[in-house]
C-alpha cells in the first residue's frame, strides 16, 4: 500500500492518547476537537496493532470502543490501514459528530415550530459550521492552481470551482429542458408530486401535536422517502410498468421542513395511461394523510422546466442563478414558509441542513445513468474530434456534443450506449485501481467512441497558485 501523511508514525504523532471510556458528548465536539481526536485515535491502532476484527463473505470489520463507530473495509488488511489513518477518522468522526449535533438539536426542539424568532431549516450552528467549511475550502483552492499540461494554460482552482458551480445549474436547467422536451414529444402529462414522512420523523412541526422519535435521528425521514420511493418503483415493475422515456421519468429534489427533516418534490413526466398507475403506487406507500400531494402540469401556468426552476435555485447561491429578488418572489416565499416548505430566501439554510446530512440535492430517475457519459462527451474539445472518423463520431459532434437537445437524443438511442457483452459504440473506460486503504476501487480513464479511445487522464497537474 502507498505510503502517505495518514500513516506516521513519529513519535509526536504517538504522544497523544484518547481514552475511549472519557470522550466528550459526540455532538458538542468542535472541528478542531475532531483533528485532535482523529490524530489521538488513529496514534492508538498504530500503538495496539492487534485488533479483534471480525471477517465475513467479502468485508471485515471492526466494532470500536469510540463512540461504539464500526470501520468497514473489503477485507482485514483494508480495515487496519483505516484504523491508523488520520484522514479516515477526520472525515468519520466529522460525519457521527454532524448527525449526532442535528439529532440532539432535534431532541431539544431548537430548530423549526411556530415563534417568530425560531431557528428554521437548521440552527444557527449547522449554518455557521457549514459557512466555516465553505470558508476553509475556497482558502484551500485559492493557493492551488490547475494547469493544462498540453496548452500550459494555467486557472486558479478557486476561479474553476465557481465555475463549475455555475455549470452545475446550468446542467441541472438544462437537463429539465431535455426532458420536457422527450415529454413534449411523446404527448405525456407531468405532474409535481411531494412526498414527505410521517409524523415520527419530524422533530419539531410547525402545526399539529409532535410525535417525533428521538431513536429515529433527523436524517431518518430522508431514508425513509427513499425506501418508499424504491417500494413505489417496484410496484410499478411488478405491474409491467417500468420506467423509461417511454413510460415516466424525471428530477426529483430533497428539501427540508422547518424542523430539519426531509421531504421531496419530484417532476413527472408520464405517458397519460400510467399517470394514474403512478398516483395508485405512490399513494400505497405513503399512506398517511399529507405524505403526499399532487399537482397536474398546467401549460397555462406555465411549462415543467420553468416550474421547476426555482425548486432548482434553492440549491445554488443566488449569484449562481442570477435570481433577483422582487414583491412577488417575496409574497411566495412567505407562502412557502407558511406551508412548511423551503423558501428561497432560506436556501442557504436548506443547503446547510442537507450538507450535513450528506443528502443529494437533486437527482434524475427513469432515465439510463447516462449523465457521466454526457459530461465526459461535453468536455471534449473541438481538436479531439479533428482525429475523429467514422458516422458515429459525425453522429456524436453534430448531435450531442454540447448540443442543446444532446441528452434527448442519446437518450432516444439508447442503441449507442448498451453493452452487450461488456461492449458499446459510446461508452466510459474505466480502469481498476487501488485506494491508499488498499481496496479496489474503478475510475474513469476515456471515453470510447466506435473504435477510437480518448485518454482523458494525466492532462492536467495541480500546483501552487
Amino acid at each position: 500500500m502507498p505510503a502517505d501523511n495518514n500513516l506516521t508514525t513519529n513519535e509526536e504523532f504517538l504522544k497523544v492518547v484518547i481514552n475511549p471510556i472519557s470522550l466528550p458528548p459526540l455532538h458538542s465536539l468542535s472541528s478542531k476537537q475532531v483533528s485532535y481526536m482523529a490524530i489521538g485515535i488513529a496514534a492508538h491502532y498504530i500503538a495496539n496493532r492487534k485488533q479483534d476484527i471480525t471477517v465475513l463473505p467479502g468485508r471485515a470489520e471492526l466494532k470500536t470502543g469510540f463512540y461504539d463507530l464500526v470501520v468497514a473495509g473489503s477485507d482485514r488488511a483494508a480495515v487496519d490501514a483505516k484504523t491508523r489513518s488520520r484522514k479516515y477518522w477526520r472525515q468519520k468522526i466529522q460525519y457521527e459528530a454532524d448527525i449526532a449535533r442535528l439529532n440532539f438539536e432535534a431532541a431539544q426542539k431548537a430548530v423549526g415550530g411556530s415563534l417568530p424568532d425560531a431557528e428554521i431549516y437548521a440552527s444557527d450552528t449547522t449554518l455557521r459550521k457549514a459557512r466555516e467549511k465553505k470558508a476553509e475550502i475556497e482558502k484551500y483552492l485559492a493557493r492551488k492552481a490547475i494547469i493544462n499540461i498540453k496548452t500550459g494554460k494555467k486557472i486558479s482552482l478557486s476561479k474553476l470551482a465557481c465555475q463549475a458551480t455555475v455549470n452545475r445549474f446550468n446542467e441541472l436547467y438544462w437537463v429539465s429542458k431535455n426532458f420536457e422536451a422527450i415529454g413534449n414529444e411523446r404527448g405525456m402529462g407531468w405532474l409535481f408530486v411531494t412526498y414527505t414522512a410521517p409524523p415520527q420523523y419530524h422533530p419539531n412541526p410547525l402545526k399539529g401535536k409532535c410525535s417525533y422519535d428521538p431513536d429515529l435521528g433527523v436524517k431518518a425521514s430522508h431514508k425513509y422517502i427513499l425506501s418508499a420511493w424504491a417500494r413505489v418503483r417496484s410496484l410499478l415493475n411488478k405491474w409491467g410498468i417500468k420506467s423509461g422515456i417511454d413510460t415516466y421519468f424525471g428530477i426529483r429534489t430533497a428539501e427540508t421542513h422547518k424542523d430539519g427533516s426531509v421531504h421531496w418534490h419530484l417532476l413527472v413526466f408520464s405517458a397519460p395511461d400510467i399517470i394514474q398507475c403512478f398516483i395508485d403506487a405512490s399513494i400505497e406507500h405513503f399512506p398517511l394523510y399529507g405524505q403526499m400531494k399532487v399537482e397536474a402540469g398546467d401549460p397555462k401556468i406555465g411549462s415543467a422546466s420553468s416550474y421547476i426552476f426555482k425548486y432548482l435555485a434553492k440549491g445554488f447561491d443566488p449569484s449562481v442563478t442570477q435570481m433577483e429578488g422582487s414583491a412577488g418572489d417575496a409574497a411566495a416565499d412567505e407562502l412557502r414558509e407558511q406551508s412548511d416548505l423551503a423558501s428561497i430566501r432560506n436556501g442557504e439554510r436548506v443547503r446547510a441542513a442537507l450538507q450535513t446530512m450528506r443528502v443529494r440535492q437533486y437527482q434524475p430517475f427513469g432515465v439510463k445513468n447516462v449523465l457521466t457519459l454526457m459530461r465526459s462527451i461535453n468536455k471534449l474539445g473541438e481538436e479531439e474530434f479533428q482525429s475523429l472518423v467514422g458516422e458515429l463520431a459525425t453522429t456524436v459532434k453534430t448531435e450531442i456534443w454540447r448540443h442543446p437537445k444532446g441528452l434527448k437524443y442519446l437518450l432516444e438511442h439508447p442503441e449507442l450506449f448498451t453493452k452487450h457483452d461488456g461492449i458499446a459504440p459510446l461508452m466510459l473506460i474505466r480502469e481498476e485501481t487501488i485506494t491508499i486503504y488498499g481496496e479496489k476501487t474503478f475510475k474513469v480513464t476515456g471515453l470510447k467512441i466506435g473504435d477510437h479511445v480518448i485518454n482523458t487522464q494525466g492532462r492536467f497537474n495541480i500546483e501552487k497558485a
